[in-house]
């Protein structure tokens, strides 16, 4: 099978990491854990038992281990068992002052 990068020349690259991150729909105040299977620059597929149909408007909080979260806001474009893709529409870089 060729590699994702050879088919879609234009897509961004992805990184395989395995963090926690924290979804909800946007406006509502119940936070749900999941797992990050890869990240690009614009977008994010992580792992989870929820459903969310696509066009679902998501917020998403990566702590990362260095002290910084990314908090942003994106656009289900695709789900399958367990997983579900997001489009990047905004993002901020948060770092925490020890």
């Amino acid at each position: 099978m060729a590699h994702a990068a050879c088919l879609y020349p234009d897509r961004a690259q992805r990184f395989q990491i395995t963090l926690p991150l924290r979804f909800r729909k946007s406006g509502v105040p119940h936070w749900i854990d999941a797992q990050i299977v890869n990240i690009s620059r614009t977008g994010i597929l992580f792992r989870t038992e929820e459903t969310m149909p696509a066009a679902s408007v998501l917020d998403i909080r990566v702590d990362f281990p260095t002290h910084a979260s990314l908090e942003c806001q994106c656009t289900v474009v695709r789900t399958e068992k367990s997983l579900i893709a997001v489009h990047i529409q905004r993002h901020n870089l948060v770092h925490s002052v020890l």
